[in-house]
């Protein structure tokens, strides 16, 4: 049972990785802007996160 677990732990961060690779592509084409600094410092991008993190919030409390 630990292993599964920890591998569930595993594919939840490697998830997690991938949804800011999305955000972050995501933002970039919205704003026009490839710089590093530029997407950080967007709303969009953190509205983005915001509502990917909630998401995974919620489905984690269903658990």
């Amino acid at each position: 049972m630990a292993k599964k677990k920890e591998a569930c732990c595993k594919g939840a961060a490697v998830g997690h990785i991938f949804a800011l690779v999305g955000f972050y592509i995501l933002t970039w084409g919205l704003i026009g802007s490839a710089g590093f600094g530029d997407v950080l410092k967007s709303p969009i991008f953190w509205g983005l996160f915001l509502i990917g993190m909630s998401i995974c919030s919620a489905s984690q409390k269903q658990k």
